[in-house]
């Protein structure tokens, strides 16, 4: 099916994912990184992301993503994964879906606060991404995408090794969290359309470390 959007067109942001809604605003309190960030690479994107021109994310609205345009995991997390598997198997990223795989963070999980992060392209400019919720995962963490249905073995296991220790999100507090949502950033930090191109192997700096893990919240989801 081939759906044409013009421009323009785009729905609110649900829940308290937006950064300048009230509600997602009220979890961000966070430090400045400038005493405590580290450096990292981006080893993974998706073609042609952030041309902020065509979201309009100013007025905080979305097109086809459900929860926001970018979601950022780190290669320390996905490792994390594929060590609860058995020897053999191998965590699969396509099915955390992210735009963005970062490599670098001095732990798994460490994402769980960040408020921000900055890609540099190069050292004159740089592309912020204001990062606002975790993502809560779901059983599709657990499906084979050659045949549709669950996976067998321990393709079928990643949501169960996950609940383990990863319910760490007290407004999802029955669902693991692996991921942060994220929208582009103007240069005054709010949403807005300061964008540009990124590659494999740009800089990327956590721009802003929030003291406490957000708290997501969804219409009808408790």
């Amino acid at each position: 099916m081939l759906v044409y959007l013009p421009q323009g067109h785009t729905r609110k942001v649900l829940g308290n994912l937006a950064p300048n809604s009230a509600n997602g605003n009220d979890d961000q309190k966070a430090v400045n990184a400038s005493q405590n960030s580290w450096f990292s690479t981006l080893t993974n994107y998706v073609p042609n992301i952030l041309h902020g021109n065509e979201a309009k994310e100013k007025n905080e609205g979305i097109t086809f993503a459900d929860c926001a345009p970018y979601l950022v995991v780190t290669q320390e997390s996905i490792d994390d994964v594929t060590e609860r598997l058995v020897e053999g198997w191998q965590a699969d990223v396509t099915k955390f879906r992210p735009n963005m795989v970062l490599e670098g963070a001095a732990s798994a999980y460490e994402e769980d606060y960040w408020g921000a992060i900055s890609i540099l392209p190069d050292p004159d400019h740089a592309i912020d991404i204001i990062l606002t919720q975790n993502c809560i995962r779901c059983q599709s963490l657990d499906i084979d995408y050659t045949t549709g249905t669950f996976g067998k073995g321990e393709e079928g296991t990643v949501l169960k090794k996950l609940m383990r220790d990863r319910r760490v999100d007290k407004g999802q507090k029955y669902s693991p969290v692996f991921g942060r949502y994220g929208f582009l950033a103007d240069k005054d930090g709010s949403m807005g359309s300061r964008g540009g191109i990124v590659m494999i192997g740009d800089e990327v700096r956590v721009s802003k470390r929030n003291e406490e893990r957000t708290q997501f919240y969804w219409p009808g989801l408790m």
